[in-house]
């Protein structure tokens, strides 16, 4: 052995017994926490963690939930699990789970007071990227990326899944955009009878949804299935009837749909972004009936996450960002904001005011986590509810 191999050698060496050290007494428990959801009586909380069993490869993602100040892994072993959402009732969960095939992710129910594991619902064309109960919780919404669709930056970029093949991992690939089988499709399961009915028609693609009343569903949607798409989304409403409409188009990027529990209202970010997943700008609320549009005045930040507060149709929540600096929002005084605070009185969206003069910084802790904001000031904290 040369005296470089035997240096190189012990130089590995080093560093597999830093990294032992480091992950070792951890193999098998949860790290990185995310993706929490809690039941509306706030006894039981689900999350998302990375759990690494060897120093091989990367980490597999694990539901697990806090009991009694301890984390108790809720799903199989082996396989990956995430997006953990309980039932309206709190008597259900849901999450998606690879255990057919790694990486394409499936519907599974674990119902209270059932013995063994999850049952898998059937299966959909691709895999699952999100999940949502309605509010009344008879049906779930499924977000479906078909095979070979594309990722966008905030998800790694590339496409979901390649075709396997011989071929080395280094060989070149020619890529000729996302074709029809790699669409992005909405699909509705009811728990009650096992059914699975597909929502958006086969020509148009879903980048993204949520629940606007219990019939209605909410979408970004574009005719195209390639990430350029995304760029000239639309804000879509599909209807009970079956119908779709198109509620709202924008010269900037649309995002993050949702609508209240009671289906009048609908909001949506609207914003200049580089990639799809990484969002933050300006707060859209629409009525439904009339079609009006107001664009919320937030105090200068930029909103990266809404929904639509569960105990309360009529109540926003939001994460928000300090401004980007866009400088296209007319600053309004609170005597004169031109109806906008009737607006949010009405909607009951909680507001959370700085003192005059005081600036806001974001605590970022990575591309899923808004941080929080606080006042430059440290005598004085400023959080918005998310």
């Amino acid at each position: 052995m040369t005296q470089r191999s035997t240096q190189q050698q012990a130089q590995y060496d080093r560093v597999l017994a830093h990294l032992q050290a480091l992950h070792e007494p951890g193999f098998g428990g949860p790290s990185s926490i995310r993706e929490p959801h809690v039941t509306r009586d706030g006894r039981r909380t689900v999350v998302t963690a990375d759990v690494l069993d060897e120093l091989d490869g990367v980490p597999r993602n694990a539901l697990h939930t806090a009991e009694d100040g301890r984390f108790r892994q809720v799903s199989a072993t082996g396989a990956s699990a995430r997006s953990g959402r309980f039932s309206p009732d709190g008597h259900t969960l849901a999450f998606l789970a690879d255990r057919g095939e790694r990486g394409v992710f499936q519907l599974h129910l674990l119902v209270d007071g059932r013995l063994g594991e999850a049952q898998a619902a059937p299966p959909v064309p691709g895999t699952v990227e999100y999940l949502h109960w309605s509010p009344d919780g008879r049906r779930i919404l499924l977000g479906v990326a078909g095979l070979g669709a594309d990722l966008s930056g905030g998800q790694g970029s590339g496409v979901n899944r390649r075709d396997a093949d011989e071929t080395p991992s280094w060989f070149p690939r020619i890529d000729d955009g996302a074709g029809e089988q790699a669409r992005r499709s909405l699909w509705l399961y009811t728990p009650g009878t096992g059914a699975l009915d597909r929502l958006s028609a086969a020509g148009l693609n879903c980048w993204e949804a949520g629940w606007c009343g219990p019939e209605r569903v909410a979408a970004i949607t574009s005719d195209g299935p390639g990430e350029d798409d995304w760029y000239r989304a639309d804000l879509s409403l599909f209807e009970p009837v079956g119908s779709i409409r198109k509620v709202l188009g924008s010269d900037v990027q649309l995002a993050l749909p949702t609508g209240s529990t009671d289906g009048r209202w609908l909001s949506v970010v609207e914003a200049v972004c580089s990639d799809r997943w990484v969002v933050a700008g300006d707060l859209l609320v629409v009525d439904r009936t009339s079609g009006a549009v107001r664009r919320i005045d937030v105090r200068g930040t930029d909103v990266s996450r809404a929904g639509v507060a569960r105990r309360d149709p009529a109540r926003l929540r939001r994460a928000a960002a300090p401004g980007l600096g866009r400088g296209r929002r007319r600053r309004r005084t609170r005597r004169d904001d031109g109806g906008v605070g009737d607006l949010l009185d009405g909607l009951g969206v909680r507001r959370e005011h700085l003192p005059p003069g005081r600036r806001v910084h974001r605590r970022r802790h990575g591309v899923h986590d808004p941080g929080v904001l606080r006042a430059a000031a440290a005598a004085r904290r400023v959080r918005l509810r998310r």
